[in-house]
């Protein structure tokens, strides 16, 4: 650690309290809503899995007669994680600076950038890996449904959608997403309001579009009436899970120096069932998964001068890990035309 701390240039825990009042909000970024960050005390080791096995296991409760009672044989089996360094700088040229601060304070604007390109990476990292195909390969079962769901790959942790949800007379999203909970339920036993559905702004949205969906509500409380929160939560309802989790930060896909050409970080092509993390301190609660922070290393933002063109290296850094346990979660592709 020491090592690695004289490789810094000049810490700056003013600009790092300055630019943590950028919110994921402000971005559109839900990564850390999706996957809640688990501080740990080492940058890698193992963690304790509860294996499938031992979840639903139905004991012989009757006293012996030595007084005793039975007693639990499975052990927690272990898993490894790891965390790395990653980063993100921006140059400020110090001339430039003196000459705009009667307009603008461009170490603040710098600063807050490599916090925003911080921000911006670890959405892509988190969104590549949860809307991703081999992350849910999982192992192949039979088509739960021809009705609802393709011959394309199905596992118990990946279904291929049969009618898109922007079909809105053919598709049926409650029988989609009920069946994609049944086989969830095979693995962790766990209720369906205990699980949300990941899925983008234009996918709720055809969702709720569907006949089926707009037909049971249309009586009651129209769809044109409600509010966006309101959508999404009588989406939930509809579906009878616990939540709509949006997902609709964009980020410019092209490099420096050219136009913009603005991308979505989660495709519509996928959604996700997941019981998500409630954020608890410990390895052992039951869910999709988590960011790990290295403790020693925490989010921090530094400066560094380089002498032969006069600027200023603004520069934000941290540990990251992820780890993931796919017996909570269900990935559904073919959810939209795109």
């Amino acid at each position: 650690m020491l090592g690695a701390q004289k490789k810094l240039g000049t810490l700056r825990p003013d600009l790092k309290i300055l630019v943590e009042e950028l919110q994921f909000e402000e971005l559109g970024l839900v990564n850390e809503r999706i996957m809640p960050v688990l501080t740990v005390q080492k940058e890698s080791g193992t963690y304790p899995v509860l294996p499938r096995e031992a979840v639903a296991k139905v004991p012989d409760i009757s006293r012996s007669p030595d007084g005793s009672f039975k007693r639990g044989e499975w052990e927690w089996t272990a898993a490894s994680y790891t965390t790395e360094m990653t980063g993100y700088e921006e140059p400020l040229d110090v001339v430039s600076a003196l000459v705009d601060s009667e307009y603008l304070d461009e170490e603040e604007v710098t600063a807050r950038r490599v916090r925003q390109g911080l921000l911006l990476g670890n959405e892509s990292k988190v969104a590549g890996k949860l809307f991703n195909l081999t992350t849910f390969a999982g192992n192949a079962i039979a088509n739960p449904d021809s009705n609802y769901f393709s011959a394309s790959s199905p596992s118990d942790c990946h279904l291929d959608i049969k009618d898109e949800f922007d079909d809105f007379t053919n598709a049926k999203p409650f029988a989609v997403i009920d069946l994609a909970y049944k086989q969830l339920r095979k693995k962790n036993l766990l209720a369906k309001k205990q699980f949300s559905l990941v899925a983008s702004d234009d996918v709720v949205s055809n969702m709720l579009h569907c006949d089926e969906v707009a037909d049971a509500v249309k009586y009651v409380e129209p769809l044109a009436t409600m509010s966006a929160e309101r959508k999404r939560s009588y989406l939930a309802e509809y579906l009878g899970i616990k939540e709509i989790v949006p997902v609709s930060a964009w980020y410019d896909t092209t490099g420096l120096g050219k136009d913009a050409d603005f991308g979505a970080f989660w495709s519509d092509e996928f959604i996700l069932l997941a019981k998500l993390s409630q954020g608890q301190a410990s390895f052992k609660e039951g869910c999709l998964g988590r960011q790990l922070s290295w403790s020693k290393w925490p989010f921090q933002v530094d400066t560094y001068y380089k002498d032969e063109n006069m600027t200023r290296i603004y520069r934000a850094t941290q540990y990251r890990g992820m780890i993931l346990n796919t017996d909570y979660g269900m990935l559904l592709s073919n959810a939209t035309t795109h």
